[in-house]
């Protein structure tokens, strides 16, 4: 851990760059300094080219921990892992982790990160209670939902750095158990799926799915526990030749209604780093062989390593990366026309709290609903001769007609009017305005259209 002087030395240099950089450069926008294999994000970033890059890679540790409170202070580019492992030491933990272990907090919390106890929690955002951010004239405030800079507080969230730069997190922590006991069950029609995913919400701590077919779904539910159950399988990640989590749950439910077994905590939260989710099985197989031979060679940074040589207009050419939160009424709605527009399997689900909190990047268009859920659409197409930015514009147009949205880490296929139908342009422009931003970031479309 860092202890507060450390860090508040560390967020003056920040300070001091940023307006060393505005004396230098008056015209020029700033950008954080992180490259391609250090995003998650489907963007090219080329506006980076046109940016003076702020290095806030000190920024990166657990400062102080409330346990009165129960909120911690932790620095923005602390990746999922590492605060993880650090909590857990005291037997704490976040509220939502993100799955993949290389996404950093104030990833989550400006690109809109969730995880599987997002139905109970929300997204990462809904977990912080305030924030430490500069302002593009360097300026330092703490914004919270309550002082003069709530306006700031909502805006944040989903804004992808175009707005303030986040230097601190003050966000929630709760106790936790070192194993997760899960429980899977398999349906085979999207109705009775649908029901239980919705049926499942209030009775487990985690909660996900994937459909693996038009005929093949699993909702997976889980519950923290003390000590790892006896009599029942436990899967383990700890080596590289362990199978990819989303064979094992396929293969264990192939000719099983229900199955349970168990993992480690830290293994369930990065459970799908390993096989990066399903996209690996384009580039080796899951072989007990081929996992032997080759399994330790890949992971998601190696990946992201040999992909960044191709364009994100030639990635896209081949596979789609998607995800699109719509409420639970319109699901099925929106799972034909995955089918029907790119017909991409497996898909992940993760169910979402409604919070009803004023987030300007967050989704308006389903106040009335109690719970969400996020679809992720994760490979390659499964439709020949497709036109690909044709099929990712139909989802986009599908995801707006069924009252939902798209998280924007992905690649963004809106024209500027479009994006600005589903989100509140005037308000944004003033957020912009009142905090400098207009000034010193670029503006929020020219970053997730790129």
């Amino acid at each position: 851990m860092k202890s507060v002087t450390t860090h508040n030395q560390d967020v003056l240099k920040v300070q001091r760059q940023i307006k060393e950089y505005i004396t230098k450069h008056n015209q020029t926008k700033l950008s954080l300094k992180r490259s391609r294999t250090e995003y998650h994000c489907n963007h090219s970033l080329n506006y980076k080219n046109e940016s003076d890059l702020i290095d806030i890679s000190t920024l990166n540790d657990i400062v102080t921990i409330d346990n009165e409170q129960s909120i911690a202070l932790i620095e923005p580019l602390i990746t999922m892992k590492s605060c993880c492992i650090k909590l857990l030491q005291q037997g704490l933990t976040l509220p939502v982790v993100p799955e993949l272990p290389g996404i950093t907090l104030g990833g989550a919390i400006i690109g809109l990160g969730g995880e599987s106890s997002s139905h109970r929690y929300g997204a990462v955002h809904d977990c912080c209670v305030a924030y430490e951010v500069l302002l593009g004239d360097g300026t330092l405030l703490t914004v919270d939902a309550e002082n003069e800079f709530s306006d700031l507080f909502y805006a944040l969230p989903g804004s992808y750095g175009s707005i303030a730069l986040l230097v601190g997190v003050w966000i929630k922590i709760i106790p936790a158990k070192p194993y997760v006991l899960l429980t899977v069950k398999r349906d085979t029609d999207t109705t009775s799926y649908i029901n239980c995913l919705q049926s499942s919400i209030e009775k487990f701590e985690f909660l996900e799915g994937i459909t693996y077919s038009n005929n093949f779904s699993a909702t997976i539910c889980g519950d923290l526990v003390a000590k790892k159950p006896l009599n029942i399988p436990f899967y383990s990640m700890q080596y590289y030749w362990c199978p990819w989590y989303y064979r094992y749950v396929e293969k264990s439910i192939k000719d099983k209604e229900n199955v349970q077994f168990s993992m480690r905590l830290i293994d369930y939260y990065f459970r799908h780093n390993k096989s990066v989710f399903w996209l690996l099985r384009y580039k080796t197989s899951d072989h007990l062989l081929t996992r032997y031979l080759a399994g330790w060679f890949y992971d998601l940074d190696i990946v992201r390593r040999q992909s960044v040589k191709k364009s994100v207009d030639e990635k896209e050419q081949v596979r789609i990366i998607q995800d699109v939160v719509v409420p639970f009424s319109n699901l099925a709605t929106m799972l034909h026309e995955i089918s029907r527009s790119v017909n991409v399997y497996p898909l992940w689900f993760m169910p979402i709290v409604n919070r009803r909190k004023p987030y300007l990047f967050w989704s308006n268009a389903v106040a009335d609903e109690e719970y969400f859920c996020d679809i992720g659409i994760y490979g390659r197409y499964g439709i020949a001769n497709i036109n690909p930015i044709e099929a990712n514009r139909e989802i986009e147009r599908k995801t707006q007609a069924c009252k939902g949205i798209k998280i924007l880490f992905a690649r963004c296929y809106y024209t500027e009017d479009q994006l600005w139908s589903i989100f509140n342009k005037d308000h944004y422009n003033k957020i912009r305005n009142k905090y400098v931003a207009d000034k010193y970031f670029h503006d929020i479309y020219k970053k997730i259209s790129s």
